[in-house]
Order: structure tokens, then sequence, then C-alpha cells
């Protein structure tokens, strides 16, 4: 029998999983969600209630430092990983991140017989890119593999299990799969608000701080006549948020994913924006059978600091889609 297990650390990671199980028809006792516990409970109690998931297991996130100072976090999940060993042939690996320490230990340890590399926002478009470049990163792996007393490497084939069109190389696959329109209760668009979904793209060094602020600001004068509500990332720091509402932007915090928020809207502002380096507004159009006007934000793509190749492509996926409009916005020079 075929064993489906996947391996998470966010909320918004389960709509993979969701997808995935209605795609191959999985029963429930074939699928193990296995969470990186990074401190959102949230994560952790929605998946131990979901009746679609035979087994979770749970365990504590850790970082490099860790692997000397606090080893019985790494070392549980090494022996979570070895007991998967005589059913190994028969597992079918779901990961959400391409090239993190528990998930390179997890191909080492259990050879699955199959590496699918789940939609992670944008991720796949990055993974590869990644992967037709030549990866530097031997001798940090060697460290690894020594402090692990396990053999940390790249995988050398993988299937992206997608929804997006991407180039790939020859050693790799794509599974490509089509979400279903959900009939959502929107009934009442509200003409005086807009909302507009931030970004975690400051904190992950992608783009300054003053640019990011800069261009919101561009966004709040076109919408000025509006209530502007802004639905931060769960990664933005409260020093960014702080300036963000000094801009004039009411802050909104949200406990889910904002795309399951949306679904259960009756009254949503009659836009919402978001820039062009996250793929919710995508998702949005492509899921739901009501929606309000969409708009995407972008820019100049050379102001990154990096993957600016990647994020070209981003933009081109995003023009595909009909349901979104998409406008240019200018930095406001101080």
């Amino acid at each position: 029998m075929k064993n489906y297990v996947f391996l998470i650390g966010a909320q918004h990671q389960l709509f993979q999983v969701y997808e995935a199980i209605r795609k191959y028809s999985v029963d429930s006792s074939q699928v193990t969600v296995v969470i990186e516990d990074t401190g959102d409970q949230r994560v952790v109690k929605r998946a131990q209630d979901e009746e679609k998931f035979g087994e979770v297991i749970v365990f504590e996130n850790w970082v490099f430092k860790d692997i000397l100072l606090n080893p019985n976090k790494h070392l549980s999940y090494i022996k979570y990983c070895k007991s998967l060993r005589p059913i190994s042939t028969d597992i079918l690996f779901f990961a959400s991140h391409y090239d993190s320490d528990n998930t390179l230990l997890f191909l080492s340890i259990v050879n699955p017989a199959l590496f699918y590399l789940m939609d992670e926002g944008t991720a796949s478009f990055t993974v590869s890119s990644m992967r037709a470049k030549k990866d530097n990163r031997g001798l940090l792996f060697l460290i690894k593999s020594l402090l692990y007393r396990h053999r940390i490497k790249l995988s050398k084939g993988l299937i992206y299990f997608t929804k997006y069109q991407f180039e790939i190389q020859k050693y790799d696959q794509v599974d490509f799969y089509l979400q279903e329109k959900f009939d959502n209760p929107l009934e009442t668009l509200v003409d005086h608000e807009f909302i507009f979904l931030g970004s975690s793209i400051v904190e992950v060094g992608l783009l300054k701080e003053e640019d990011y602020l800069s261009f919101l600001a561009q966004i709040f004068l076109i919408n000025c006549d509006k209530k502007v509500l802004y639905y931060p990332h769960r990664k933005e720091s409260e020093e960014k948020l702080a300036k963000v509402k000094d801009i004039g932007f009411v802050i909104v915090k949200i406990d889910l994913p904002f795309e399951e928020e949306y679904q259960r809207m009756k009254r949503c502002p009659a836009t919402i924006g978001s820039f062009f380096f996250t793929t919710v507004l995508d998702n949005i159009s492509r899921t739901n059978k009501k929606n309000p006007e969409l708009v995407i934000y972008h820019f100049n793509i050379e102001l990154l600091s990096e993957d600016k190749e990647v994020y070209y492509k981003i933009l081109a996926h995003l023009y595909t889609n009909k349901y979104l409009k998409i406008l240019e916005v200018q930095k406001i020079e101080a």
C-alpha cells in the first residue's frame, strides 16, 4: 500500500496537502502529515482535528546552532525517519521546502520511492531556476553531513506538484493539479473599502524597506478616497507595520491564510490588491466563483536584490490570468 507523507510547517501549506489527497483519491489511512513546529499551534491543532489525516507527527523546529547546543531536536526527527525505512519503497514524500535540512534528512535516511515538491507560494519558480544552475554549497553540505552523521545533498530528481507552467530540467518531472472552483458566499461589494495584502519581501532581504513603503504610499494615494485596509504577511515586522500605519493604512490581522478568510466573506471591499511577488490573488481568482476586482501592482523588477529572472517569470504568469488587473507603480521620491 502506498503511504503519503507530507512535510509542512505553516497553515497555508495545507492547501497542497488537500489538493494531493483529492487528486490521488488518497484514503486517510494512507496519509501522514509531519509538522515542523515553529510555534504556530494553529497549524498543529488544525491538522490534528482533520479527519483526512490518518497520522500527525509534530517535531520541534531547529536552527543550525541547535545541532550542537540542543541536539535532541534533530535527533528525535532522525529517529522518526529511521522508523520509516522498512516501508521506504512504499512512501511518496511531499515537501513544501526544497532544500531545508528536514527535507534533505528525510530524503537521505528514508530514501522514499518518489519525492514531490509542493507549491510554496511562488517558490517553485525559484527552485526551477536554482536547479538550472550549479549549486555551490558542497562545503556546507559536507559540514552538515558530518554533524548529522547522515549525508546531506540535493535530490538528483524531483516531481513538481504544481499548478504553474515553468521550465524544468531533464531529470525532473511535473505533475499538475487543477484547482476546483468554490461557490463562495460573497454577496456584497463595498465600494468605499480597499484591501491590500502585505508581503515579507523586506524581511527576507529582497527589497529595501524605503522602496516598499514608497510603493505603498503611491498605492494609498491611488485609493485614498476609500478606507484602505492592510492585511499583513505573518512574517512582517511590527516596526514596519507601524510605518505602514503611518502612511494611512488600517492594519487588519487574521489567524487564517487570506485565501481561507476570503472564502468565508459575505461582505468584501470592491477591490483587493497585492504586489506581483505573491500569487494569493491569482489563487483567489482561480478557486472562487464570485470575486471583486483583483489588482496586481508591479514595479521595476531591477530594484530587487536577487532572483530578478524568477520574478520576471512570475509577472509573466500573472499576465496570463484574464481575471487580474495589472498596474505599474513608481517610487515616490522624497
